[in-house]
């Protein structure tokens, strides 16, 4: 079944709010897409209530910002959602505030942690990690990161001490540029599983 072609106008009059998606729908990763501009440019100016919702856990809020500024697209802070804010509830419901976290990410995925009440460490701390966050898929050796988290998660496992393994996108591939793709962090854990 074909979706069925709306009117941007008929969704703005009948919903209260809308969710739009960055990746795939304002932004190709790299450059706005055709009429991203002029839609959020009238929302703006209509006073329309829209979020943007993206699972991008690599980049905070501010950064984001100022990205999709620079391509155009004039979108407040408070507009944006993102699955790195989810962290904190995720460590509260599972009681790891001051667990040693190991985050496989940028600096913004590790202040995400932080923030969230994980104790950072890394491969080579004498610590451990009970909570293992891959939030971006590079920049990494991957090939040797998996074999160390393989064997780490393996052998807790056995010793009925698992560890918590924390994905917050589960984008195998994302857009990097018109017909261009990169490996997004769940085609890792998805090896680890």
């Amino acid at each position: 079944m074909l979706p069925t072609r709306t009117e941007i106008s008929y969704l703005i009059d009948q919903y209260d709010a809308l969710f739009l998606d960055s990746y795939g729908v304002l932004v190709d990763g790299v450059n706005p897409l055709s009429g991203a501009i002029e839609l959020i440019d009238r929302m703006n100016e209509e006073g329309v209530s829209y979020f943007v919702v993206t699972n991008d856990a690599s980049v905070s809020l501010e950064s984001r910002v100022r990205t999709l500024a620079s391509q155009g697209l004039q979108i407040d802070v408070d507009r944006i959602i993102n699955s790195g804010s989810l962290l904190p509830g995720y460590f509260s419901a599972h009681d790891l505030q001051g667990s040693p976290t190991l985050v496989l990410g940028t600096q913004d995925s590790k202040d995400y942690a932080e923030a969230a009440g994980g104790r950072l460490v890394d491969f080579d701390d004498d610590s451990e990690p009970d909570v293992v966050v891959v939030s971006h898929s590079g920049p990494h050796d991957w090939e040797q990161t998996l074999k160390i988290l393989l064997e780490l998660l393996s052998r807790r496992f056995q010793h009925n001490d698992p560890i918590h393994l924390v994905l917050p996108n589960p984008d195998f591939i994302y857009p990097n540029g018109p017909a261009r793709f990169g490996f997004g962090a769940a085609a890792f854990v998805n090896l680890l599983e």
